[in-house]
């Protein structure tokens, strides 16, 4: 009910900034398998086996997840925090998103160990259809969401805005 309310709100704001970042995600993966893979002919298994086992196919998953892991980071710092922002205060993203990173400027290890939950949790998840999913994604929202609150105090001010 609470997600279905801000409809209006900021949070779809957020989702069509991801799903961009998505897509240039893929785009540049499809430009990157372009680039090295370029016009290489793969006709049959052996064919393809010796185009993955060259020089530039060696180097693919490489370049490949140094990019992916930068697009992943992005995506998980801006969605980590906003979500349950926009979801629990009247804040437009913009603003939202300032003081979320104000808010995190702490010893990043617990946004650390929720990053690694979450990859391990939809890794594990990839068997069975993906089926999993269904219990794993609203276990991590919710990790995400008490991440959150540890990150602001009871009087809805960030932990790092308070000067001792």
């Amino acid at each position: 009910a609470t997600v279905w309310a801000q409809r209006v709100g900021q949070l779809p704001c957020l989702a069509a900034i991801i799903v961009v970042v998505f897509l240039f995600w893929f785009f540049l993966g499809r430009m990157i398998i372009g680039l090295f893979l370029g016009l290489s002919p793969m006709i049959n298994v052996l064919s393809t086996l010796d185009v993955f086992l060259s020089t530039n196919g060696l180097m693919l998953p490489g370049l490949g997840t140094t990019v992916g892991s930068v697009f992943a980071a992005v995506v998980f710092g801006m969605s980590v925090l906003g979500m349950p922002m926009l979801l629990d205060r009247d804040v437009d993203f913009f603003d939202g998103d300032h003081r979320r990173n104000r808010g995190s400027d702490g010893p990043p290890i617990g946004l650390s160990v929720v990053g690694r939950l979450r990859r391990l949790g939809q890794v594990d998840c990839g068997g069975a259809f993906f089926l999993k999913l269904f219990v794993a994604v609203p276990i991590l929202g919710h990790a995400s969401w008490h991440l959150y609150r540890l990150e602001t105090s009871p009087s809805g001010v960030f932990a790092s805005d308070i000067t001792i």
